[in-house]
């Protein structure tokens, strides 16, 4: 998750208030702790808390959408009252989530076998020959593909 994205969270009635005031703690803090989702390793993801992936970043994601952020300097306790809050909540429920990295790869893959063949014998040929490269090659780093076969 991006510091920008975290922001999310504090529209969530799952996330404690408390919670909340430390994101903005963290988010009013000039400088912060800069965590970039590829330095953040996946066994470390279930001990990092909301606040610890607050920057001063974090309210960008108003800007970036033309949103008022005003309400982040009121109490957290009457956000629901205050018009900027809501008009954020509305916009937030219009957004629709999306798996961007297997979207990207499916088409990827249909634009692919588009213009490599028609002919759906010869698609599931290069299909299987993918396959089998990818259990010759354990990482597609070029550490590995530069490797001559028997080194």
């Amino acid at each position: 998750m991006t510091p920008q994205l975290v922001v999310l969270a504090l529209f969530s009635p799952n996330v404690e208030a408390e919670v909340k005031r430390e994101m903005l703690v963290a988010m009013a803090t000039v400088g912060g702790t800069q965590h970039r989702r590829a330095s953040i390793a996946m066994s470390d993801t279930a001990s990092l808390s909301l606040p610890q992936l607050c920057t001063s970043n974090t309210a960008q994601f108003f800007e970036t959408l033309g949103l008022s952020s005003s309400f982040l300097d009121e109490d957290l306790e009457c956000w629901e009252d205050l018009t900027d809050f809501q008009v954020a909540k509305d916009c937030l429920k219009a957004f629709r989530p999306v798996n961007d990295i297997e979207e990207r790869t499916i088409k990827l893959m249909e634009d692919f076998n588009a213009l490599m063949t028609v002919d759906e014998e010869q698609k599931q040929f290069l299909l299987q020959v993918v396959a089998n490269h990818r259990q010759q090659l354990p990482e597609p780093t070029k550490f590995f593909t530069s490797q001559k076969p028997g080194d």
